[in-house]
């Protein structure tokens, strides 16, 4: 995935909102509990 991310800075935003986001559903799910 690295190599995809470091082809086009547009495709590390997109994956920088996506784990934003996905990270903000972890802590509202309470996840972040069982993942730590």
């Amino acid at each position: 995935m690295s190599v995809t991310l470091q082809r086009t800075d547009r495709g590390d935003m997109m994956w920088a909102r996506l784990v934003s986001g996905a990270a903000e559903l972890v802590t509202d799910a309470g996840a972040t509990e069982v993942l730590g």
